[in-house]
């Protein structure tokens, strides 16, 4: 038996050390997968974190906000600014972030990125939008709206619209053969609205 306690600490130490030589492999695999878990579980807990955040920042807008802040001026703006003023460049660009992202896919999507910005943006022109018809009926100020929303709702298919041929495994060449939707002339004229 041992005589002091720091012979039986050493004992100890010496019975550990063994113990995780002979079973390091399943030990680091447990560590492995608990700190995945737990990587998932704080993933997960942040989505819903940032989810909460963004629905009370709606409805703090809402009532702070008087109906006349959320003007066309602002949100055709905020829309340019997102598109670096010019969309289908922006679009050329976010396909070349795609192509690169899906060889290394290491976090969200580049086209779930630019897709969350254009969804409140969406939003927000569709609330003006009822708030220029309830004040003002139809007329420019509403065409001007429509327009807006017309070249948003463009903006947010032509980034499905990757995604889709991807889908088909034909992104690629559809990109080259120039029928993907922000290469068609149509589409490009609804986005410089």
């Amino acid at each position: 038996m041992y005589r002091t306690q720091e012979q039986r600490r050493l004992a100890n130490c010496v019975k550990s050390k063994r113990y995780y030589q002979k079973n390091a492999d399943d030990i680091n695999i447990r560590k492995r997968e608990k700190h995945q878990q737990e990587s998932k579980e704080a993933d997960a807990q942040a989505i819903l974190e940032r989810k909460r955040r963004s629905e009370n920042r709606g409805q703090e807008k809402c009532r702070y906000q008087s109906p006349l802040n959320l003007d066309l001026h602002t949100i055709n703006t905020r829309f340019l600014k997102l598109a670096q003023a010019s969309p289908s460049l922006f679009l050329d660009q976010l396909y070349v972030n795609y192509q690169a992202w899906l060889l290394r896919p290491e976090s969200q999507s580049p086209l779930d990125i630019a897709r969350l910005p254009l969804d409140e943006l969406l939003t927000d022109i569709e609330k003006c939008s009822e708030q220029i018809l309830n004040s003002y009926r139809c007329g420019k100020k509403y065409a001007e709206a429509t327009g807006i929303r017309v070249a948003l709702r463009e903006f947010i298919l032509c980034i499905d619209d990757l995604e889709l041929a991807y889908l088909e495994n034909n992104l690629t060449a559809y990109y080259i053969q120039q029928r993907l939707r922000f290469q068609n002339n149509t589409v490009l004229r609804k986005l410089s609205t």
